[in-house]
């Protein structure tokens, strides 16, 4: 698509996941850095921000850092879960796309991640082109 152009109406529900995705992304960029078996440090998390949360009835991005461990977990989540989620639509469409496999540190799944983001961005970009 070229900027300016309307994306057709039937992938507009498709583009909403896929922004929700990048933001999921976005989000897990920034506390990537936690080690590669936080999970008892996980659990800890989770309990200091519901308590934060419960307290203050706020979060913010100095949160998602201190409890970085779970908030990682929950941004990279919600970003494969929407890979999910857009890759059986395409399957629908008989468009069949091989997305990555997220599996290593936190790094590595991030990356990959990003790399099935790439690859249904460009999906979406094809199914709106316009057809001659």
């Amino acid at each position: 698509m070229e900027p300016g152009e309307r994306l057709p109406e039937s992938l507009h529900g498709q583009y909403s996941v896929l922004i929700g995705m990048g933001f999921s992304l976005w989000r897990a960029a920034f506390l990537a850095d936690i080690s590669d078996d936080a999970s008892e440090d996980a659990l800890k998390d989770a309990a200091q921000l519901a308590n934060k949360l419960l307290t203050d009835n706020t979060i913010s991005f100095q949160q998602d850092r201190a409890t970085r461990s779970w908030m990682f977990g929950y941004y990279l989540n919600s970003a494969r879960d929407r890979m999910r989620r857009l890759s059986h639509f395409w399957k629908s469409t008989n468009s069949a796309i091989e997305l990555p496999l997220i599996h290593g540190n936190a790094i590595q799944k991030w990356g990959q991640a990003a790399d099935g983001f790439e690859m249904l961005v460009r999906a979406l970009q094809n199914a709106a082109a316009p057809t001659s």
